[in-house]
């Protein structure tokens, strides 16, 4: 049998897909072409061809090398412990606009508006404090506020009610409005008293008139009966638009509101 040039050739056979995914594997974890061509059987060149072919790249699985990444700049928004005043936001506001102001020096433009977002946040937080913490008045309290301690005094004399063996802090305000109330109470009992009184006088001139009118020998107008009972104050008259009604009734509206 002639051999050429005196060498017998290697002979390779054709490798399955599944060969080739192990070789393909084997290359792209970075083993040299002639070690992975030799472990499974393939030449080195039928390795490369086929890479070449298929896009085997160790460049591109090649693990990055870690890059640190640089160092931020220092910030210009630094506010000590004792600069803060404990949270002020009227310090922290001032020291956010400066920061600002310097941040937009160095060209720090991005820094220098987030630094005056943060700025006006602290203007607002400290005009939400002056306010929580002013006096109110009836002229800054909640118009729902108002409302409700109008429409049920019953449930504002609770909340101001003195109980006895309790701490209170507020014993002098509780007392004063007490004071104000008992004041009030005596002048509407008064009022009631005098009204009573005009009314029995009223009554007594009447009668004196009518007694005058028959000694005359006048006989008087007989009372009608709703006259009587408005005079008397079974009924009532409702002055904004002249309807009797009757006192009950009346109180009946009153439980109502």
């Amino acid at each position: 049998m002639a051999h050429t040039g005196g060498m017998e050739r290697r002979k390779y056979k054709i490798q399955p897909a599944e060969v080739w995914d192990k070789v393909r594997q084997d290359y792209l974890a970075g083993l040299g072409a002639e070690e992975v061509a030799a472990k499974y059987g393939v030449t080195a060149h039928a390795l490369r061809a086929r890479a070449t072919r298929d896009g085997w790249s160790r460049y591109l699985h090649a693990p990055a090398e870690p890059v640190d990444p640089p160092p931020p700049p220092p910030s210009l928004f630094d506010v000590s412990s004792d600069d803060a005043a404990g949270g002020d936001p009227a310090v922290l506001a001032e020291a956010a606009a400066q920061a600002s102001g310097r941040a937009m020096r160095a060209g720090r433009l991005l820094e220098a508006r987030a630094l005056a977002g943060l700025a006006a946040t602290y203007r607002k937080l400290e005009a939400r404090g002056e306010t929580a913490h002013g006096a109110m008045t009836v002229e800054n309290a909640p118009l729902q506020l108002v409302y409700d301690i109008l429409m049920n005094p019953l449930a504002a004399s609770d909340r101001l009610a003195i109980r006895p063996g309790a701490a209170d802090t507020h014993l002098a305000l509780k007392e004063a409005y007490w004071t104000q109330q008992q004041t009030l109470g005596q002048k509407n009992q008064e009022f009631r008293h005098a009204q009573l009184h005009r009314r029995a006088a009223l009554d007594r001139r009447v009668a004196a008139l009518e007694d005058q009118l028959k000694a005359a020998g006048m006989e008087p107008v007989a009372e009608t009966e709703s006259a009587r009972r408005i005079r008397t104050g079974v009924d009532m008259v409702i002055d904004c638009c002249g309807k009797v009604m009757s006192a009950k009734d009346w109180d009946k509206t009153l439980d109502g509101l």
